[in-house]
């Protein structure tokens, strides 16, 4: 009797301690589960806001409207993080940076448990978030993708045209003697180093045929201004890049603005041949006898419409040379590795990079 008895309380021990683990062990793979659908979550989360900062950061090109900037880039902001198909996001808040080159994008989301509720623990809350800056491009070649054109205009005629991307603009080149080197003019340069100035180089440049480095600060010389030499060589230049154009895969015609509106909106590529980063420089305010040194600003993405060379019609060495250009809106170059200045003062002009910072 006593061996059967103290058999039986070892078998309700037993039990006992076989039900205890296993409440614990289920409670211990429900909130397992739990926890795991959480971290998906969060990883999901994560990835939504690396997108949502990317694209917000692309709306800051131009700090000098502040106001209008951080609208564009909350309102790009939101929009991304709320399509994210597999979280349901409850709340972005977007803030700045003090230079105002920098946005960070901040998500939550609530998850209600399917076993949490057993334990107390009825919603987990996870939030993410991501800091993307925009960066001007430091460097150009004039070989590549992304190509720099040894023509220089000045910031005063970018910030004219910057947005507006429906008109065309004639830029002149400037003579001997213009007054100053302003809004609405062109200078050409030689982009090799040792103030070297030859025409010939010029036009390479221009087709891609010859690399050379541009970089945002650098001091340039231009070339003597508008000669009928240099005019010569612009010409035969800018009829190379609009015959490549002209072929296969670009199909661009020769006629005036076919292809601008489909590149400004994206149906048509910006490789074009006829789309080249024009260097961005500060004006003058005295005569230009010759050449002089100016300092690169940036790069700006123009369609080369159509040049009128009105020196080589009959009206005399000193005739204007015209090129008549669209203006296309600020484009990101992350994927292109391009080296890019992380000094905050430099403006951002028509080309950055985008990158994740946080």
């Amino acid at each position: 009797m006593n061996i059967s008895s103290r058999t039986r309380r070892r078998r309700g021990s037993v039990l006992v301690m076989v039900a205890l683990s296993l409440v614990a062990l289920l409670g211990a793979v429900a909130i397992s589960t739990d926890y795991g659908l959480l971290v998906v979550d969060a990883n999901r989360l994560q990835r939504g806001c690396d997108a949502a900062a990317i694209a917000a950061a692309n709306k800051l090109d131009d700090t000098t409207v502040v106001t209008t900037n951080h609208y564009k880039a909350t309102v790009e902001a939101q929009t991304i993080a709320w399509q994210n198909e597999k979280v349901p996001v409850q709340t972005t808040d977007v803030t700045f940076s003090s230079d105002e080159h920098a946005v960070t994008v901040s998500s939550t989301v609530t998850r209600h448990f399917f076993f949490g509720a057993a334990i107390g623990v009825p919603t987990g809350q996870v939030r993410r978030k991501a800091t993307a800056r925009i960066k001007p491009v430091k460097s150009l070649s004039t070989q590549g993708p992304i190509r720099v054109a040894p023509i220089g205009i000045t910031l005063e005629t970018y910030n004219a045209y910057k947005n507006d991307q429906t008109n065309s603009h004639d830029i002149s080149l400037v003579r001997q003697n213009k007054s100053v080197f302003g809004k609405d003019d062109m200078v050409l340069f030689d982009l090799r180093d040792t103030n070297a100035k030859s025409g010939a180089h010029m036009q390479d440049q221009l087709t891609g045929q010859e690399l050379q480095l541009s970089s945002i600060g650098d001091f340039e010389t231009t070339l003597n201004a508008a000669s009928p030499s240099e005019r010569g060589k612009l010409s035969s230049g800018l009829d190379t890049l609009f015959t490549a154009a002209s072929q296969a895969p670009y199909n661009d015609p020769f006629a005036l603005g076919n292809m601008a509106n489909a590149i400004i909106n994206g149906t048509a590529s910006r490789l074009n041949p006829r789309v080249v980063y024009l260097i961005v420089t500060p004006s003058t305010s005295a005569p230009n006898n010759g050449t002089f040194d100016t300092q690169i600003l940036g790069f700006v993405p123009v369609y080369i419409e159509d040049y009128e060379d009105n020196g080589s019609k009959g009206k005399g060495s000193s005739g204007d040379f015209n090129i008549t250009m669209r203006f296309l809106p600020p484009t990101s170059a992350s994927g292109a590795n391009l080296p890019t200045s992380d000094d905050p003062s430099t403006s951002l002009l028509g080309l950055t990079s985008v990158s994740l910072t946080d």
